[in-house]
């Protein structure tokens, strides 16, 4: 079969994009035409949620609003300091140096008519320190969970922070291949870097549907994994995870232990958890991967 290489629903959302069977009907008797022009792209919509690609494979809805988060404050010192303080380090750079790197890839945002709406929904300018990551896995675990549960804590004092795959993720977490994340690991092998973090623009999509979008996103976007997720956690605890109203948030760049497994971080009034995520093609309302911004 010359097409068999598209699916049933791919079949279904063409048909409706052309108009319905009565309309592809009509083409197909030769009474209507069908005129390919090149399609203006929109990503995001004005929340600064992602605009679903026209055909997906994989589930989405429409996010449960209820369960939101509200932009902070940009006070670069005190996020810089709160960092500082998660991952127990000295910065490489001045809160002057962190809000300059921040300001300028936010207005590079600003100045793109595609990518500007993402401004509309919640940002976190991000230093992310330099990491020795032999292991991605054994980094998660002694570092970047150890960082994000001492904020959490801080922030939140007599609220537990549960790591239901402690010990289990040495050797076990691996990278999606085709993922721009894997780009920010190696950076942060390298040095420090500032990046905005988006961390639920992508509210409403299974793990599966997320990744699908990776492909038709500008080459400076990527899909967040534990690195980004956690350093944000970190950093913006007081407005990631205050209560159970708050998103939760997919590490959808990264497997754990196989293909049908990714991990998530997810909070409510009564503490904070983190663990693996076995359902990948099914779309929560609340749940949500976010992106990053770099350069």
């Amino acid at each position: 079969m010359k097409y068999a290489k598209y699916t049933q629903g791919q079949i279904e959302a063409l048909f409706n994009i052309v108009g319905g069977e009565e309309a592809v009907d009509a083409v197909l008797r030769g009474e209507k035409d069908v005129v390919l022009t090149d399609a203006i792209l929109k990503f995001f919509d004005k929340n600064g949620r992602r605009i679903p690609l026209p055909i997906l494979q994989y589930s989405h809805c429409d996010p449960d609003r209820s369960f939101g988060l509200k932009q902070p404050k940009l006070d670069y010192l005190t996020r810089l300091v709160r960092m500082a303080e998660a991952f127990n380090i000295t910065p490489d750079i001045q809160a002057v140096d962190f809000e300059a790197q921040a300001k300028a890839l936010i207005a590079e945002l600003q100045a793109s008519e595609f990518l500007r709406p993402l401004l509309k929904g919640v940002y976190y300018p991000l230093y992310i320190p330099k990491l020795t990551i032999a292991d991605y896995g054994e980094t998660i675990e002694n570092i970047l969970l150890v960082a994000a549960e001492r904020a959490y804590q801080k922030e939140f004092s007599g609220r537990p922070f549960t790591n239901y795959r402690k010990s289990m993720l040495k050797g076990e977490v691996t990278t999606i291949s085709g993922m721009r994340h894997e780009r920010i690991v190696e950076r942060a092998k390298q040095g420090s870097q500032v990046v905005i973090y988006f961390p639920n623009p992508l509210q409403g999509f299974s793990v599966l549907a997320q990744r699908e979008q990776e492909t038709s996103l500008p080459e400076h976007l990527s899909i967040a994994g534990p690195l980004e997720t956690l350093t944000g956690a970190a950093t913006y605890t007081d407005s990631m995870m205050p209560h159970f109203h708050t998103p939760g948030y997919d590490m959808s760049a990264v497997q754990w232990r196989q293909p049908e497994r990714s991990l998530y971080l997810w909070a409510n009034d009564g503490g904070a958890k983190f663990d693996f995520r076995g359902v990948l093609g099914i779309a929560f309302v609340k749940y949500s991967g976010g992106l990053v911004f770099s350069r």
